[in-house]
């Protein structure tokens, strides 16, 4: 398994639910390995 640092500072990055405005998510993919990342900027739970 590649290196989750690695994957996240190197590899290829696709942002996802581009109009969301209160939701910023992005996938980053390398080698066969990747990590979704969500940041939730909404006020609700």
């Amino acid at each position: 398994m590649a290196d989750l640092s690695i994957i996240l500072i190197y590899s290829a990055y696709e942002l996802v639910l581009e109009d969301d405005q209160q939701i910023y998510a992005y996938i980053r993919r390398s080698a066969g390995q990747a990590a979704l990342v969500v940041c939730n900027f909404s006020k609700q739970n």
